[in-house]
């Protein structure tokens, strides 16, 4: 197997073939999971809708909050803008959450979760 260094490609000779295989990294890009971790990312697409029909913007929890929130386990499924949510002091940023939430749940499984 021959290396382009040019392309960072691999090229492999397969009888009379010349076959290119495109050499591929894959990075994972570590978050701060007080700032954004893989419930927010389920929620979005519940969540987002809701809070677009609040009055005021959220505002950021204490992490002190958040960090009791990690230690449990409950911020990693419910995300930080939804407990965010869940803990502002305007009824209609709770009432959003609560609605995400609860469609959330009502929702198909997702796909990574299953098996």
């Amino acid at each position: 197997m021959d290396w382009n260094r040019n392309n960072n490609q691999k090229i492999k000779q397969s009888g009379n073939k010349m076959v290119t295989i495109k050499e591929v990294k894959t990075v994972e890009i570590k978050t701060d999971p007080l700032e954004f971790n893989y419930g927010d990312d389920d929620l979005k697409p519940y969540l987002d809708p809701h809070l677009k029909e609040a009055k005021e913007k959220l505002k950021d929890l204490d992490k002190v909050v958040l960090k009791r929130a990690l230690h449990s386990g409950t911020l990693l499924v419910t995300g930080v803008r939804c407990w965010t949510a869940l803990h502002s002091e305007f009824w209609w940023h709770r009432d959003a959450a609560v609605k995400a939430y609860k469609e959330f749940i009502e929702a198909p499984l997702l796909p990574k979760y299953e098996g």
